[in-house]
């Protein structure tokens, strides 16, 4: 499951997931200016091995900032780790 604090400006949530590295015009998301977040639910526990983030193709840019935290549970209270 997918959440997130706001609609996407361009593109789909659906799009967060789907495995597409092209990043070529309509197949990326792009949120809002400020702080955003999204939530990725797995549905139960799963070691992650690793979180990969593709950056606008179009552009050079550079991503400031950015936290990934896990926790066995959806409200972050069991087990919430800062990777």
């Amino acid at each position: 499951s997918l959440f997130i604090d706001s609609q996407p400006v361009i593109g789909e949530l659906t799009m967060v997931t789907d495995g597409d590295k092209e990043g070529s015009d309509g197949s990326y998301v792009e949120l809002g200016p400020e702080k955003q977040w999204v939530q990725i639910d797995l549905g139960t526990k799963a070691e992650i091995y690793a979180f990969l983030l593709w950056h606008y193709h179009a552009e050079g840019r550079v991503y400031h900032d950015i936290v990934i935290q896990v926790a066995d549970d959806p409200d972050f209270i069991e087990n919430a780790q800062l990777i």
